[in-house]
């Protein structure tokens, strides 16, 4: 008699295959709603990043101006001159940000 009550404890514990499909479906169905989100926080993240940048770069851009004179400017001139290290020169670059002829800084449109 105990032996035929523990085989029915063991077996109401264990999952029935019905059980983890429906846990499986429900999983799934949570990482369609997230993965697309996510990949729409990276992009603001990024956009966001970006804008940080081209302004740290005119704030650079405009202290050399000041220090040095109304010449034209490239991120190579500020990373000479210290004024940017060559980590902030390749994100930089990485970005797409660039100094036009009239010393303004300007990154990528979308």
């Amino acid at each position: 008699m105990k032996t035929n009550m523990y085989l029915q404890v063991k077996r109401s514990r264990a999952f029935t295959l019905l059980e983890m499909t429906v846990v499986l479906l429900i999983i799934g169905l949570l990482l369609l709603l997230v993965i697309p989100n996510v990949s729409k926080i990276r992009d603001s993240a990024n956009a966001r990043q970006t804008i940080a940048m081209v302004k740290m770069v005119q704030t650079q851009v405009d202290l050399y101006l000041t220090e040095n004179g109304s010449k034209a400017v490239t991120i190579a001139d500020l990373v000479r001159e210290n004024y940017l290290t060559s980590e902030q020169q390749k994100q930089a670059n990485n970005a797409k940000i660039v100094i036009d002829d009239n010393n303004h800084v300007t990154g990528p449109t979308k």
